[in-house]
């Protein structure tokens, strides 16, 4: 049980949807964590992506207020963790599928380098600009032999935060 764990030491995570029932039970069992099942923000596309992102926002907002680590995961990858990654309160993305499938081609060490550089590019973009409404497309760099592609599309509320953004990626 639960408690058996803790009284051992052993800090209890639920892997969850992001839903708020399921995170309020997960705190009523003395759960020290919460990892928010990110399938169907994976799979969804478009709007319905923005929902489910949505969704998950809130539901790491509401696990933080009660307590909670907040933690996230499944099909995450090197395109859709540029919408994961600013969602608040986040403290351990779980993304090994999507590397170890990109290992395979250019390596381990490679494959893992590729996902943090991604993730360090989206939290200084995160930091440059307040607008909410973006989509940013990243794919692997030419460093690895598989070509730089990246589109960025702004909805900035201000004129120069958008110009700050594209400065900071040349």
């Amino acid at each position: 049980t639960v408690e058996t764990l803790r009284s051992s030491g052993v800090r209890v995570s639920m892997f969850i949807e992001p839903d708020f029932s399921q995170i309020d039970a997960s705190r009523a069992i003395g759960a020290d964590i919460v990892e928010l099942h990110t399938g169907a923000f994976a799979n969804a596309q478009g709007r319905a992506q923005l929902l489910e992102l949505e969704r998950i926002t809130k539901a790491a907002e509401h696990a933080l207020k009660v307590g909670l680590q907040v933690n996230a995961g499944h099909g995450i990858n090197y395109t859709n963790i540029a919408l994961i990654r600013p969602v608040p309160h986040l403290s351990d993305l779980n993304i090994g599928h999507s590397i170890v499938s990109r290992s395979v081609f250019v390596g381990l060490e490679p494959a893992v380098r590729e996902m943090l550089a991604l993730m360090v590019a989206i939290q200084k973009i995160n930091l440059l600009t307040t607008a909410r409404d973006y989509k940013i497309l990243v794919f692997p760099s030419l460093k690895y032999g598989y070509g730089l592609k990246m589109q960025i599309h702004m909805i900035c509320r201000l004129m120069l935060l958008n110009l700050i953004l594209v400065l900071s990626l040349i």
